[in-house]
């Protein structure tokens, strides 16, 4: 006989689970290396861009980043739902990705914010 609540295929999937906190974290990840990228290589080299252009660029990597981050909120909300449709009978494993899921990835929506306020208001050397 088999425990039903560590059966892997009951709810979302590992893949889906871990997918609603990796998605937020890679997201801000990749918005910290690609401005931090931007900037260095415009504080050093990229003296013929006006500045403008470069918040402009740091601003659209934000909002792409912040897409990215609200589509890991919903796939998070996602499994939540299914998870607490399933009740009991979801593994803890489940529960647990399923519960943390949508707090990374408000918390991750909320740092990518906070790193791109000084885009509107510094030019991107200072």
């Amino acid at each position: 006989m088999t425990d039903k609540r560590a059966d892997v295929n009951s709810g979302p999937g590992v893949l889906a689970l871990t997918a609603g906190w990796g998605l937020a974290v890679a997201a801000w990840g990749l918005h910290l290396a690609i401005s931090y990228s931007i900037v260095e290589w415009y504080c050093n080299r990229g003296g013929d861009y006006a500045p403008q252009s470069i918040s402009l660029v740091l601003n659209i990597v934000a909002l792409c980043m912040l897409i990215l981050a609200g589509a890991g909120l919903y796939l998070a909300g996602r499994n939540l739902r299914a998870v607490r449709q399933l009740g009991h009978e979801a593994s803890s494993r489940s529960r647990f990705l399923a519960t943390g899921g949508p707090l990374i990835s408000v918390l991750m929506l909320g740092v990518i914010v906070m790193q791109s306020v000084p885009n509107l208001v510094l030019s991107p050397c200072q």
